[in-house]
């Protein structure tokens, strides 16, 4: 019985709570409605000025993406496949292919097996210098994708820059016309 109680009272206060709350926030609103309303010029033009500055944005984010698309075309180059990984991928198919021909020989093909084996070693053989292609040709690829993603960010950060200074105006403006008064 006394927990119910408890929990009546609880509800109770948490009510009265959140009503209080709503007449707080209505009150705050009459009041910013008050100020606009006295204000109604600079009201005006903080929204023209903000209208504007999200149809530059606008613009500015249509000027910058053939940039964005540029660089992510240069971060998927820089991830793919080297010369190298790919012939590494064809000799390690080959001698795949070739260890499963020669374990489906049977017991009397010693001849034939031979010859694979060596088919296989020959292969195998150059897969050490396959993998030292590869290192040198990431590395290079690496740089050369990330300097031309560089030179691309640099002919965009003018326009970034631009983005940024009226997204920051818009949320000035923003925090303007919904601030208490």
């Amino acid at each position: 019985k006394e927990t119910a109680e408890y929990q009546m009272k609880i509800e109770e206060c948490r009510r009265k709570a959140s009503q209080k709350q709503a007449e707080e926030k209505a009150k705050q609103q009459a009041k910013n409605e008050t100020y606009w309303a006295e204000h109604a010029e600079e009201k005006q033009q903080l929204e023209s000025e903000r209208n504007t500055l999200q149809a530059q944005l606008k613009q500015l984010q249509e000027q910058v993406a053939p940039y964005d698309r540029e660089i992510a075309k240069w971060q998927k180059k820089r991830e793919a496949d080297t010369p190298a990984q790919e012939e590494k991928k064809t000799v390690e198919k080959q001698v795949s292919l070739l260890r499963s021909e020669q374990s489906s020989l049977g017991i009397f093909k010693g001849k034939e097996k031979k010859v694979l084996q060596a088919q296989i070693d020959e292969l195998s053989s150059r897969l050490p210098a396959i993998n030292e292609s590869i290192e040198a040709e990431e590395k290079e690829q690496i740089k050369m994708c990330n300097g031309k993603i560089r030179e691309i960010e640099q002919q965009a950060k003018p326009i970034k820059d631009k983005i940024a200074a009226a997204e920051k105006r818009i949320n000035e403006i923003k925090a303007e016309l919904t601030k208490n008064r």
